[in-house]
């Protein structure tokens, strides 16, 4: 049976009524349940949306909602294919429903990859044109109306709490939410997001892997950090000035996180809590609300930390993806990794442009590297994409060094560039060219990085039109 409740909004500062909320298992959802949800509908088709995910990311709830009422669905383990039908028949691909949901690249493609659910006329409403990052707390502020018009702690607590298991109330109210900023806001610029037009169904799940991978790093992030830092400090005010003492653990400027100081003072133990408010470097100011006496103990860091560029980079992409702003599902060096059955076909080579042989003086590569370097030095079309792989020690670095120099022996206006998962990573590979006599070219590392942390012999400027 449909459980049937109420709850009360504490997000905006403006009064509404109570929320009416009904809950079902979907063992249990009838057609009759949804077309008493949908009659409650007076806001010319906007339904807001919203989900609960469970382990490893799945979706375990979706939430539906309008004005004045909330349908929560609790999804079973046992798939019921006859509800999936009906939930796409009734709301998901009915195209007088526009679905609008807060992050709905994630919500489509976790319904794909979960229960092979698709969705048409869904809207993400993080897509709506602000200055802010599109998944920073001051991006949903600005969504919603402004900071001016809204509970802060309220609206942090319920879209921005890892620690917390969501509730059914919970997702009832971001739904809730998601359809009131439907109804006040100009959506009708922002492209819409239709999982069916992914018409290879290969596509779909490859995207959708890619959106699930990012997920699940997301969340074994860790909640608490312990920053190793030098003993020696300086107060001024409430600002506490530290010094980092290793790049990985390192203090970091977020919205998100408290710094915790530990300190001593005799026998008196007394811990204060901060937030990182300048980082340059490895020195880091830290504005603490209380007295910091004696010596530290410690200082760690609790909540995870923002998104990284290339974390935030690969979900742009996929909702570019899902909003058929971009053609990378057509790109051939995407499908010759995600895609390596289909069809594919390469630009075509210039003529002009020969196919490197080794060079690599000074250092003989075994048999392994040497056929590892020709294969990156090949024009071939199999050749196009190259996995390497081996254990620590086995002389991968060596093989990037030899094909960078090859290639730059065989035509030195023609640029390499090498990209790596981490600055260090980088930094070994520019420590390998140099231990082979090739200094002609740039390190280019985060800022953070580059300044205190990476070597002095590779330090440059980059210049001001660099993007």
């Amino acid at each position: 049976m449909a459980n049937e409740f109420t709850v009360e909004q504490d997000l905006f500062k403006q009064s509404f009524l109570p929320i009416f909320v009904t809950t079902v298992d979907e063992r249990l959802l009838e057609k009759e349940i949804l077309l008493s949800f949908l009659r409650t509908d007076t806001n010319e088709g906007r339904i807001g949306v919203s989900a609960i995910y469970g382990k490893r990311c799945a979706t375990t709830a979706i939430a539906f909602a309008t004005r004045t009422s909330t349908l929560v669905i609790q999804f079973s383990k046992q798939a019921d294919r006859r509800i999936w039908r009906l939930l796409m028949a009734c709301i998901l691909n009915d195209p007088r429903y526009t679905k609008c949901a807060f992050k709905m690249d994630t919500l489509a493609l976790s319904l794909f990859t979960d229960k092979s659910l698709r969705i048409s006329n869904a809207i993400d409403l993080l897509s709506l044109r602000i200055a802010h990052k599109r998944h920073s707390l001051e991006a949903l502020f600005a969504v919603m109306g402004g900071e001016a018009n809204l509970h802060r702690d309220s609206v942090k607590n319920l879209f921005f709490n890892d620690t917390k298991e969501m509730s059914r109330s919970d997702v009832a109210i971001q739904a809730w939410a998601a359809c009131q900023v439907a109804i006040i806001s100009d959506i009708t610029s922002i492209p819409r997001i239709d999982t069916f037009k992914l018409t290879r169904k290969a596509s779909c799940f490859r995207a959708s892997k890619i959106a699930r991978d990012g997920d699940l790093l997301e969340s074994i992030k860790p909640t608490f950090t312990k920053n190793e830092v030098r003993g020696d400090f300086t107060l001024k005010k409430d600002n506490l000035n530290l010094t980092c003492e290793r790049f990985g653990t390192r203090i970091r400027r977020s919205g998100n996180q408290v710094i915790m100081i530990e300190t001593k003072d005799g026998t008196t133990t007394n811990n204060v809590a901060g937030r990182a408010r300048r980082v340059q470097g490895r020195s880091a100011q830290v504005s603490v609300n209380g007295p910091v006496n004696g010596e530290i103990v410690s200082v760690n860091t609790i909540g995870k930390g923002d998104m990284t560029c290339a974390e935030i980079a690969r979900q742009e992409i996929i909702l570019d993806v899902l909003q058929g702003q971009t053609s990378l599902l057509s790109q051939p060096f995407f499908q010759r990794i995600w895609l390596p059955h289909g069809p594919m076909s390469w630009p075509k080579q210039d003529d002009k442009i020969l196919e490197p042989s080794i060079y690599f003086p000074g250092r003989a590569l075994n048999i392994s590297q040497g056929m590892a370097v020709e294969k990156i030095l090949s024009a071939d079309d199999d050749n196009q994409v190259v996995v390497i792989h081996g254990p620590p020690g086995t002389g991968k670095t060596t093989v990037i060094a030899a094909a960078v120099t090859s290639f730059h022996h065989a035509d030195h206006e023609r640029p390499v560039w090498i990209a790596a998962q981490s600055n260090v990573a980088v930094k070994n590979i520019a420590e390998k060219l140099c231990a082979v006599d090739f200094h002609n070219f740039k390190l280019l590392v985060s800022k953070d990085f580059h300044f205190d942390w990476c070597p002095f012999s590779f330090r440059t400027t980059l210049p001001r039109d660099f993007k």
